[in-house]
């Protein structure tokens, strides 16, 4: 099982995969914490609800040093200390892609649909 983040200081988009490790599905929003602490508590259990062997965490590094890059390092140190492997993904884009994904709908979880591209771009180039 593969688990990806698509982190913001207010609310993360959250994915995972199936079983066999080849589709990317939408999951929960991770929403409601204040801090990068929080955001750890919500990601612990979505680790004991998957059992993840990799988390896939959204690269925004194109954009330059900026504070979100130095939580997901707190968040990839505390996943590495659990014994979870970490990649990172280049996340440039997928808020784009996950508007036009999701054009027609109507409760509209556009961070967890750039979780779920930037899982299944992870997934797609494994079995390759």
């Amino acid at each position: 099982m593969v688990i990806a983040l698509d982190y913001g200081e207010k609310k993360t988009g959250f994915a995972h995969s199936d079983e066999t490790e080849s589709f990317a599905f939408s999951g929960r929003l991770l929403s409601g914490y204040k801090d990068v602490s929080g955001l750890i508590l919500l990601i612990d259990e979505a680790i004991q609800q998957y059992s993840p062997k990799v988390v896939v965490i959204g690269d925004p590094s194109y954009k330059g040093p900026n504070k979100n890059m130095e939580n997901i390092n707190k968040i990839a140190e505390y996943l590495k200390e659990k014994n979870i492997e970490v990649r990172m993904i280049n996340e440039f884009y997928t808020s784009e892609i996950a508007k036009v994904n999701l054009k027609e709908v109507k409760n509209k979880n556009i961070d967890s649909e750039s979780a779920r591209q930037i899982l299944q771009e992870y997934l797609d180039n494994l079995k390759h």
